[in-house]
């Protein structure tokens, strides 16, 4: 999975703004300012709303051009280049974190994805909120003759397939709702609830240390 290249850092100059389950999320969940870890920032799309709600926000991605990037557009906002499965903050550092675009699903494989998941719990301060998007296996099923997920290599086994992108072979993981419930259950989160996205196939989750 590469996002450090000049490609992946154009499109995603691009998307600016919140979708609209965002906004809503954000509005909702969001609102009292405090201490802000925005993960897989990219060039700070999400960052930046976080900032002008008033939270004291630091960006932070695992693609030193996406943080250079986002450095350029945003100078007034704080961006590390970081990897999410091993953070170099504090325990209980923040109020919120958030992992958007479905990166938490580029991390592979899923014991690492775990590993990620206890970092940002570390970090979370107690009853802090931890709000992410991800691919949901059951919401691809309209879409299998399209995307031939029937089809995938053998040694990709149980939710993994590989899909060529301008990223390069990137590596992505469909849960179903039960196992990642049961997941973020099994390293204390708390409360785990979702947002079904209509016509997507991926979910806002929303859960807390």
């Amino acid at each position: 999975m590469d996002f450090n290249n000049s490609k992946a850092v154009e499109i995603y100059t691009e998307k600016t703004g919140l979708f609209p389950v965002e906004e809503t999320l954000f509005n909702e969940y969001l609102v009292e300012p405090g201490k802000f870890l925005d993960l897989g920032c990219g060039t700070g799309r999400t960052t930046r709303y976080l900032k002008d709600m008033g939270h004291d926000v630091i960006g932070v991605d695992l693609a030193p051009l996406m943080v250079e990037k986002a450095r350029q557009l945003h100078p007034d906002i704080e961006f590390q280049v970081g990897d999410a499965t091993n953070l170099d903050f504090l325990a209980e550092s923040f109020d919120y974190v958030l992992f958007s675009f479905n990166g938490l699903d580029c991390i592979y494989p899923e014991e690492k994805r775990c590993d990620a998941l206890r970092e940002i719990y570390n970090v979370l301060k107690k009853g802090g909120c931890f709000m992410f998007s991800s691919h949901d296996k059951t919401a691809t099923i309209p879409f299998r003759t399209r995307r031939s997920w029937s089809h995938r290599p053998r040694h990709y086994t149980g939710y993994y397939y590989k899909e060529k992108t301008v990223y390069g072979d990137l590596i992505l993981y469909y849960g179903v709702t039960s196992r990642t419930i049961n997941t973020l259950r099994a390293l204390n989160f708390k409360n785990p609830r979702y947002t079904d996205m209509k016509n997507k196939s991926w979910r806002y989750w929303i859960t807390w240390a």
